[in-house]
């Protein structure tokens, strides 16, 4: 075994020597295939040289960074990311670089912490390269404001990386109002755009920040409890003509109307308003014909579960209207008929959401009729299944792949046939189904016989 001075010397001089085939070039041919959070993280500590490939800003365009969980912190539920130490390590140095470190004036530490840090380090290394940067899963059940995302951090991104920035998520920011419209100020040619559980963000302030962004086509307000009333619409008017996804899922905005809607937003492509208690969706009379055939004609995925109401012709205008709708959400209690659903011919529609609503006969056998043939997800659980899921001879799920009937009134015989004429099912749920009596055959039904057992 070599005495410890040799063995540091040759440490010394295996991180000094680069290996001819791990030339800087080649090295970032290389990186070019790995994330930047975690994986050049963990390169940048090497040594000095895959530092220097690992910091090169061209590498740094797209950064989605998560808090992965380790399993003593899914154990103890721990909120504390652990890429917090792998983003703030230093690369690994000779002794020769540490003396030399040591014998010059000590540098100021930086003291961010948490989602503070990860953007001071981020905007750093990539400068006016910066395209995409994701921090929506980072940080996510941490509350201690030294952590997150402030006014100070928008400012360090829009001044280093503003021009080139066209993606930016970040969640539980601390950020006010005159932060996030300096932001969006130098950000101009943001087209995503995702502010999740924002505490300051109110309805009013959506107006001035999206006046300087004319390019944005995705915005996301999720969890942004603040935001109230009738007038959200109204903040969207200056990117009304680019917009073309929109999320305020658990939010408390009260009203928006179909025509308006419509009408002001002809790219609108996706449209989701998942678990808002206070959201009443209603429809106002269409002056001319015209307006009513043309209403989304982009619409593509359209989720409205579990919010206040509904009106019954809102759904119908939607789902009769829309040509290109994929996935439908209408998973609400009790509020509006859903016989008028499929009424005309229906769009080629692939998820199907119904969760908590009542499926009568009539309306399973419009199931079957209208988009039996294009579904591929549906979800019946917690229905108020009051038909016997009759299956009649012709009908078939040609194109099913997953199917839910949690807690409805299903039995052996309706699953088993509506398994005999589905070929393509992978994914079928039955819990608490006490309608399936066979226990094996409702915790596996794709894996036991199909034919009843005697």
């Amino acid at each position: 075994m070599l005495p410890s001075s040799s063995r540091n010397n040759s440490l010394e001089s295996a991180l000094t020597t680069t290996h001819p085939l791990l030339q800087p070039d080649i090295l970032q041919i290389v990186f070019s295939y790995l994330t930047p959070v975690p994986d050049l993280c963990q390169a940048y500590q090497v040594c000095t040289t895959w530092a220097k490939v690992a910091s090169t800003p061209l590498l740094w365009r797209h950064v989605i960074v998560v808090d992965p969980p380790t399993p003593f912190a899914t154990a103890h539920k721990s909120p504390w990311p652990i890429i917090e130490p792998i983003l703030t390590r230093p690369p690994r140095e000779t002794r020769a670089a540490k003396r030399a470190r040591l014998s010059r004036s000590p540098l100021p530490q930086h003291n961010a912490r948490g989602a503070k840090r990860a953007v001071h380090v981020i905007s750093k290394r990539a400068g006016q390269l910066l395209q995409t940067l994701h921090l929506h899963r980072f940080c996510q059940r941490v509350s201690d404001p030294d952590y997150l995302v402030s006014d100070e951090q928008l400012d360090d991104l829009a001044n280093r990386c503003g021009p080139s920035l066209q993606q930016f998520s970040v969640i539980n920011s601390r950020a006010e109002v005159a932060g996030w419209v300096s932001f969006a100020e130098c950000c101009y040619n943001l087209k995503v755009l995702h502010i999740i559980a924002c505490p300051t963000l109110r309805t009013g302030h959506i107006g001035p920040i999206l006046d300087f962004l004319p390019c944005l086509e995705d915005l996301s307000l999720r969890k942004c409890s603040q935001l109230r009333g009738i007038a959200f619409k109204i903040q969207l008017n200056s990117v009304r003509s680019s917009l073309k996804r929109i999320d305020i899922s658990m939010t408390n905005i009260s009203h928006i109307f179909i025509r308006e809607l419509a009408l002001e937003f002809p790219r609108l492509e996706h449209f989701v308003a998942n678990n808002c208690p206070s959201l009443t969706i209603s429809c106002r009379p269409f002056r001319l014909q015209h307006e009513r055939a043309n209403m989304f004609p982009n619409l593509v995925n359209l989720q409205l579960n579990y919010i206040e109401y509904f009106s019954e012709c809102w759904i119908s205008l939607v789902s009769n209207h829309c040509p290109r709708l994929a996935a439908l959400g209408a998973s609400v209690m009790d509020y509006g008929s859903l016989h008028s659903l499929f009424d005309e011919q229906a769009p080629p529609i692939e998820q199907l959401s119904l969760s908590g609503r009542e499926v009568d006969d009539h309306l399973w056998q419009m199931i079957f009729e209208k988009v039996g043939s294009t579904l591929v997800h549906c979800d019946l659980s917690r229905t108020k299944t009051t038909c016997a899921l009759t299956v009649h001879e012709g009908q078939q799920f040609s194109a099913l792949e997953s199917l839910n009937l949690s807690d409805t009134r299903a039995t052996d015989e309706s699953v088993r046939k509506i398994i005999s004429i589905a070929p393509h099912l992978k994914h079928l749920k039955l819990t608490r189904c006490r309608g399936v009596k066979d226990r094996d055959f409702r915790r596996n039904p794709l894996r036991t016989t199909t034919s009843p057992k005697p």
